[in-house]
């Protein structure tokens, strides 16, 4: 399906400031709603998608903080933006009443994207090239990570796991997802032309959620019921929680060094961009 794009403009909501060491988080809200930032460009726009709890929208914010909500078209819910690349292209999810499916932005034109045959589709990231890595499902129990090229699509899947996702891609083709090898149990991976476990507690499970050119990987780990958000370059894993906050996830990382993500205080979740200082 391919549509032209109807868009809507807002603006963005700063909501709060804070300094710690050597960077700043800055708290985002988009028009006050409850927020998720999923990716972020070397241009510093952002996407992800906001709502009531009941239904989300996907938006895409530009580095001077104007928003745009996305008008998928055949949308009958939710719909999410999760990556977006330097051109501008956007790829995410909607659910059309039926079945959630992928979709991909590009000059103001939509295009569905559906693995074959599955049942549930979910692109999350594009890079320059425009080649996309995601996540299906064949029945709705189990999830496989994707690459794909143009209209060809070729299952990414760490050891035969028995669910996996791809979440992130550079400009190299290095992909970053996550991986559960027994029930409860992740772990985090890249993969250039093998795959590769994050240097983590073997008590720790882990995802890998987003990555740059300079090979700069973040994400978040759960030990001992505690969630942590991580930067991992140079074969060193660096803490990067947000001051005070319970748990912190980080979800990607741009070639500037700027990343983006989610904390959670008092139970309440709020989006953040961390910008070095």
């Amino acid at each position: 399906m391919r549509s032209i794009c109807k868009i809507a403009l807002w603006t963005l909501v700063v909501l709060a400031t804070v300094v710690s060491q050597a960077a700043t988080y800055t708290t985002i809200s988009a028009y006050g709603y409850p927020t998720t930032v999923y990716r972020i460009n070397s241009e510093g726009t952002m996407v992800g998608a906001y709502g009531d709890g009941e239904i989300s929208y996907a938006f895409v914010m530009k580095a001077n903080g104007v928003t745009t909500t996305l008008k998928i078209p055949g949308a009958k819910g939710t719909t999410v933006a999760t990556g977006i690349n330097d051109s501008g292209a956007i790829v995410g999810t909607y659910y059309n009443g039926t079945a959630t499916h992928g979709f991909m932005l590009v000059d103001g034109v939509y295009t569905t994207i559906d693995f074959p045959g599955a049942v549930y589709t979910q692109p999350w990231d594009i890079n320059d090239a425009g080649t996309i890595v995601g996540a299906y499902s064949l029945d709705n129990l189990h999830t496989y990570g994707y690459i794909q090229n143009d209209t060809t699509f070729v299952t990414i899947n760490p050891g035969e796991s028995e669910s996996s996702q791809a979440i992130g891609i550079n400009n190299a083709n290095v992909i970053v997802g996550i991986a559960a090898s027994i029930p409860d149990y992740t772990y985090g991976y890249w993969f250039d032309t093998r795959f590769h476990v994050l240097p983590l507690p073997e008590e720790a499970s882990a995802a890998a959620l987003g990555i740059n050119d300079h090979m700069q990987i973040v994400g978040y780990y759960t030990l001992r019921e505690q969630e942590h958000a991580f930067e991992y370059a140079d074969g060193r894993i660096a803490g990067t929680d947000y001051p005070g906050a319970t748990y912190t996830y980080n979800y990607d990382i741009n070639n500037k060094g700027e990343i983006v993500g989610q904390y959670v205080i008092a139970g309440v979740y709020y989006a953040f961009l961390r910008t070095e200082d």
